[in-house]
């Protein structure tokens, strides 16, 4: 279960986490690699202080892999 849930009341909970298996989780239109995507950029644009050193190791990780 993501961590952010901790803090939520269980009759809440109860009540999100279909809906976050559903959306988050499940089959859509969009290929699960390009949610991921859009995740990421929506916390760069957010200046999320969490995913920044994901953001930097994975911006290291397309420079090397496009000078190869």
């Amino acid at each position: 279960m993501p961590e952010f849930f901790r803090n939520t009341p269980q009759d809440v909970l109860t009540q999100m986490w279909p809906l976050m298996k559903k959306y988050e989780l499940g089959d859509s239109l969009i290929p699960q690699k390009y949610r991921e995507m859009i995740a990421l950029a929506t916390a760069a644009a957010m200046k999320c202080p969490t995913a920044r050193p994901f953001i930097k190791k994975s911006l290291k990780c397309m420079v090397l892999l496009n000078r190869s």
